[in-house]
């Protein structure tokens, strides 16, 4: 048990990235953490792949194209990139070798921001006349392409992700929806306000331009039923995204070829609803209805379909980095629901919330072991997963490391003179069951005689207790003790091999 809580920490402190976060046109240095003395040859990795060698006093920055003029390699094997790009995000690595001897792979994690300029905050809304209220749909979009989190405020409420659904009754009034994009370094954010209008009281505009959302399941049917009446219509089109995928002309049904779609699409010749099976979560998105009476086109109906996953699991990944400077340890948790659709993120650490698929934290030594837990909420579903992390100063780690390298070493002895002992004990238990095999009694090497009365008395051989007799040569000739009784005239057999 001693050697598996050793050998985790001693991958935990190699194996752990240090986090480093720059802005978009910064200069970063990797420093490896290790000395370097006595290094002979050494590279530089990003994501696996080499961008720079170093051999003895010689430099080698390989082509890449994404590094291009903006990377160098000092005396001290320190790699700098220069003027970086949200591109540039990603996992450097530094392999190191002395007199042909690997050392350990020191691992960075870089990631790079882009500086948040602005807040976009869309809304759609659709009147629910079962429940006398609206359903209304919020978007919120930062400008960046780096790693943001959002948080809507709705009076003294606050909720997290980049959209989100709100229930909303005429009796409300005006309801203020504010959205705040936070970065790295940075934040942004803006506000919409909202009413909601029976359908009865709308204006034209409003009724027919603002479009009716509708949820739905992977592998359930939907069907778009026009909302306005439809007699006398004369010609209808159904637009997916603005390509037509149906028409209807007079009793004349044409389903366009849509590979999308096919064989899952079909237009009611009645009342021209638009039914599609089988919903896949590509089919995501908005749906129209445009029609002609007498030639005269009619308000388009506007659709906006949003087909959800189940969420079956939610994966926490952890990386933790020892900062010096406050002594105090810099962890970056990231979290992935299994669900392409659209999903939430929140965090749990103890009595704080926070928002998100990724989130930073400091945690101190003496902070202990904390929970970090990350649940995914999707339409209908969610998934959580914990991860519990300790914060270990650098110096314990190499502790830990001379500990575990010591009994690493100790074990392999030890397993090394089991091995031994095993096998000269084998090998003298076989050496000793063969000289058995072999081996006679006392008496049979003794006894084992050939009567033959043309040797001589003194010569022929004989057993112990005959030549203990033969001393005193005074007695008859013939069988004299038991044994000379027993013995006699024995003769040794050949042996017979088994």
């Amino acid at each position: 048990m001693l050697m598996m809580w050793v050998s985790l920490h001693d991958v935990e402190a190699f194996n752990s990235p240090t986090v480093i976060h720059k802005k978009v046109g910064d200069t970063v240095e990797f420093s490896p953490r290790s000395p370097t003395q006595g290094v002979t040859s050494a590279s530089w990795k990003y994501n696996s792949e080499i961008v720079a060698n170093k051999v003895s006093d010689k430099n080698e920055i390989t082509e890449d194209a994404q590094f291009k003029d903006r990377l160098s390699i000092n005396s001290s094997f320190s790699l700098t990139v220069t003027r970086l790009t949200l591109q540039d995000s990603g996992n450097f690595s530094f392999v190191s070798e002395v007199n042909d001897v690997q050392q350990k792979t020191i691992h960075f994690t870089l990631l790079v921001h882009e500086t948040i300029t602005s807040a976009v905050v869309n809304v759609s809304s659709d009147w629910h006349a079962l429940n006398e209220s609206c359903i209304v749909l919020l978007a919120c979009n930062g400008s960046s392409e780096s790693i943001v989190t959002y948080q809507w405020t709705v009076g003294n409420q606050t909720r997290n992700g980049s959209r989100m659904q709100y229930n909303l009754r005429p009796e409300d009034g005006e309801i203020e929806f504010n959205c705040t994009v936070f970065g790295f370094d940075s934040k942004m954010s803006q506000s919409k306000t909202v009413t909601c209008t029976p359908e009865s009281i709308k204006t034209d505009v409003e009724a027919f331009n603002s479009p009716t959302v509708i949820h739905k399941k992977v592998g359930d049917p939907v069907e778009f039923s026009p909302r306005s009446r439809t007699q006398g219509v004369t010609s209808a089109s159904w637009k997916y995204n603005s390509e037509i995928v149906a028409n209807k002309v007079s009793d004349k049904t044409e389903i366009t070829e849509n590979a999308q779609f096919k064989d899952r699409l079909s237009i009611n010749p009645t009342n021209f609803s638009l039914t599609i099976t089988r919903l896949t979560l590509q089919d995501s998105g908005n749906f129209s209805f445009v029609s002609e009476v007498n030639d005269v086109q009619q308000k388009t109906i506007h659709f906006t379909l949003l087909v959800h996953e189940t969420i079956t699991s939610a994966v926490v990944n952890v990386s933790s980095d020892w900062n010096a400077l406050n002594e105090s340890c810099i962890v970056l948790l990231a979290c992935n629901g299994s669900s392409e659709s659209i999903v939430t993120y929140q965090w749990t650490v103890g009595n704080q919330t926070r928002n998100g698929s990724r989130m930073q934290y400091n945690l101190r030594p003496e902070d202990g072991e904390i929970e970090f837990n990350c649940t995914v909420f999707g339409f209908d579903s969610k998934m959580s997963q914990s991860k519990t992390v300790t914060c270990t100063p650098e110096s314990e780690k190499t502790e830990l490391q001379t500990l575990f390298l010591f009994l690493s070493v100790a074990a392999g002895g030890c397993l090394f003179v089991i091995v031994a002992i095993f096998i000269g004990v084998r090998h003298y238990k076989q050496r000793q069951a063969v000289n058995d095999s072999d081996d006679l009694t006392v008496y049979a090497d003794i006894s084992d005689l050939v009567n033959d009365d043309k040797i001589p008395n003194t010569m022929k051989p004989c057993s112990v207790y005959e030549t203990i007799d033969n001393t005193v040569n005074t007695l008859t000739p013939g069988p004299q003790t038991v044994y000379d009784k027993i013995q006699f005239n024995r003769v040794r057999k050949a042996p017979v091999s088994r």
